[in-house]
């Protein structure tokens, strides 16, 4: 199946507020027809992957800080 662009304007990810609130965008385009279910998934996935890039990050910041108090 070819793919096709997606427009679907999301909220800043750089926080886990903002990862929950683009999770639920991607959810009601997809319950309201906007995207395929197939797309959704995708950018479900690309979202939980920002998810996992700024959970990684806040974790090496509170173990810097951990460290820096020794």
């Amino acid at each position: 199946a070819k793919e096709r662009p997606i427009f679907l304007t999301l909220p800043e990810t750089s926080t886990a507020s903002g990862i929950a609130a683009a999770q639920q965008a991607i959810l009601q385009a997809v319950a309201a027809g906007d995207l395929l279910p197939g797309e959704g998934t995708t950018l479900a996935g690309i979202v939980e992957a920002r998810r996992k890039a700024v959970e990684t990050l806040e974790l090496e910041q509170r173990i810097s800080a951990l460290e820096t108090r020794k």
